[in-house]
């Protein structure tokens, strides 16, 4: 007697418990020799690193930015100073001139030496965008009127102020290293502030 043949269903394995499903090849892992898993972990390994330390320092950018904008107001304000201390008359105005003249320059000496053990490069242009040679003019006019001393005791508490506050900003976000230069900064510039000389002049 003739049996009908019949084809094989690829659902055969169903009715039948019994009978295994041929498995479809798949995309088996290449088979690697164990020294380059170890480079291709240690380069996966590396990638992490990478990223964390993106999500980790990525953000200081701005931080950076403005530490730097730090920089370039205690230079401005050390080169004001150094004029003044040349051009005052009087001995108060000419120390006052010379004592700011050297915090700003520490000031601005630490905070630069910080950023260059980061590999930061302060770049001529951010630092020559807080120079105003309107300053200098006035420097001359208040020489000829004889008010040298008012006007540079009214310029120090507008632009120390400004340099305080802008410490402030800097500080929050700053690292450890960071946070003493800029707290001696901050007292720096609180210190002349609050000098008598400073203090006791109205601002016109």
């Amino acid at each position: 007697m003739q049996q009908d043949s019949q084809p094989a269903s690829q659902y055969d394995f169903i009715m039948n418990p019994d009978q295994k499903a041929t498995k479809k090849p798949g995309r088996a892992m290449p088979n690697l020799p164990k020294p380059a898993l170890m480079i291709l972990a240690a380069a996966v390994a590396l990638i992490i690193l990478i990223l964390l330390y993106s999500l980790v320092f990525g953000g200081k950018t701005a931080g950076t930015d403005q530490m730097v904008g730090v920089v370039g107001r205690a230079s401005e304000i050390s080169r004001i100073s150094e004029i003044v201390a040349q051009s005052a008359p009087d001995t108060q105005t000419k120390n006052l001139a010379t004592t700011t003249q050297v915090a700003m320059d520490s000031d601005s000496s630490r905070l630069t030496a910080y950023l260059r053990g980061r590999n930061i490069k302060i770049e001529a242009a951010k630092l020559n965008a807080y120079k105003n040679k309107k300053t200098d003019t006035e420097i001359q006019t208040a020489s000829q009127n004889n008010s040298l001393a008012a006007y540079y005791t009214n310029y120090l508490k507008s632009s120390l102020g400004a340099y305080a506050q802008a410490i402030q900003s800097v500080y929050k976000d700053a690292s450890n290293k960071a946070r003493p230069i800029l707290n001696d900064a901050f007292n720096n510039a609180e210190v002349i502030l609050t000098s008598p000389q400073v203090a006791n002049t109205n601002a016109s």
